[in-house]
């Protein structure tokens, strides 16, 4: 559920793909949580 809350924040900002949400995730929450557990972004999508 939180993961599909976070896609969703990403997107209002612009439109993305798959992958740009993944690095944006990646760049920017990977302090607060474990990014590396997001193997597939395409799913909740």
């Amino acid at each position: 559920m939180i993961q599909k809350l976070v896609i969703l924040g990403v997107l209002k900002r612009r439109p993305s793909t798959g992958y740009d949400i993944k690095k944006f995730i990646q760049k920017e929450l990977g302090v607060f949580s474990r990014t590396e557990e997001i193997k597939s972004i395409y799913y909740p999508l």
